[in-house]
């Protein structure tokens, strides 16, 4: 499958490459050559869900996604490229090529209806959809839920402000059965007096 995404990414590479003396940065070539290897890798993995599309087609379609949308881990491929990790620099590619196979499959206005051979997917087609899914799913980096910041607890509220708050806001029968009904709060009322706050 023709996979162009080399020249792509050789622009995007950020900063100066690693000159370690153990490994040299990947060429414009190699990351042509690295990148359509792990397009065909990743076609070989998903063999049957490919046969339900125009090979050709598809493999232009997911290059045009992924330089349109960019690479989810651009930051990680400059990386591998940099220090001439020639295999993280492939597994990564087929992580991008997955993901961007996947978001273009669960888009239901996605270009691949219209480069699908088959209206439905055979029962195999389904089984690599499914891998593909958890595959992509599991690398996903979940968004961490806010962390909601500890609730103080309301000070408590002394008794006799209640009372007279409960005075200005209660009506007249509900502040009668509250406080001077009760047995338990009439103490409260008869204080409240007493201090002269009623």
């Amino acid at each position: 499958m023709k996979f162009d995404t080399g020249l792509f990414i050789t622009r995007h590479l950020a900063g100066k490459p690693d000159q370690s003396m153990y490994s040299q940065p990947l060429t414009s070539s190699d990351i042509t050559k690295l990148s359509e290897a792990a397009a065909d890798a990743f076609q070989r993995e998903y063999v049957e869900l490919f046969s339900a599309f125009d090979v050709e087609q598809l493999g232009q379609t997911l290059a045009t996604y992924l330089q349109v949308k960019g690479f989810s881990d651009l930051e990680k491929l400059n990386q591998a490229a940099a220090s001439g990790d020639c295999a993280e620099f492939s597994s990564l590619m087929i992580g991008e090529i997955g993901k961007a196979f996947y978001n273009l499959l669960r888009n239901p206005n996605s270009i691949l209806k219209k480069i699908q051979l088959v209206p439905d997917f055979p029962a195999e087609a389904r089984v690599d959809l499914s891998r593909l899914s958890r595959s992509v799913e599991a690398t996903q980096r979940p968004e961490p839920e806010p962390v909601a910041a500890p609730v103080a607890p309301a000070p408590p509220i002394d008794p006799i402000d209640q009372v007279v708050d409960d005075w200005k806001n209660l009506g007249s029968a509900a502040f009668k059965t509250k406080y001077m009904s009760n047995q338990r709060n009439r103490p409260l009322y008869d204080r409240a007096v007493r201090e002269g706050r009623l």
